[in-house]
This record gives structure tokens, C-alpha cells and sequence, in this order.
């Protein structure tokens, strides 16, 4: 999940800058990570995984239908984060 922060600021810092093969190749590299979550075998990371799939998908677009800010996503990665850095 640690990852999947790294490259969901790369979708927001494509977008801000116009760079659109950036934005296209972070999202990529992001559902990516999510197929890997979805088949994990965990069904309710298997629900979590879809819906933050969706949203990062639709962040990717010109036009978002989801009003979900980088604060918010930052909100939502960061324990995973922590939690990453604490195991080293």
C-alpha cells in the first residue's frame, strides 16, 4: 500500500504539471498494484482494493467524477506507510 502512495502523488503531480504520459503511466503502474491486492485471497481487501481502483481510475481522467483531494488520499495511505516503516 506504501507503494500505491508513491504512485497515486504521481497521478496528482502529473495532473497539476499537464504531464499526461506521467499521469497515464503512474495509474498503470498503480492498478497494477491493486490486481496484486485484489488477488491476495483477503476478500475484504479484494472490496477495499476495487473501490480504490475506481477512484484513482477516475482520478486519472480529465474530468473526475469523485471529489476526493490528494489530502484525503495522503489521509488514507499514511498508516499504511507507518506501519511499513516501523517493521524495517
Amino acid at each position: 500500500m506504501a507503494n500505491l502512495w508513491s504512485e497515486t502523488e504521481k497521478i496528482f503531480i502529473g495532473k497539476e504539471n499537464g504531464d499526461e504520459a506521467m499521469t497515464r503511466s503512474a495509474l498503470e503502474r498503480a492498478v497494477r498494484i491493486i490486481e496484486k491486492i485484489k488477488n491476495s485471497g483477503d476478500k475484504s481487501a479484494e472490496i477495499e482494493a476495487g473501490i480504490l481502483e475506481d477512484v484513482l481510475k477516475d482520478l486519472g481522467k480529465p474530468l473526475s467524477k469523485y471529489k476526493v483531494s490528494r489530502k484525503e488520499l495522503s489521509s488514507y495511505f499514511a498508516p499504511f506507510a507507518l506501519r511499513t516503516m516501523r517493521c524495517e
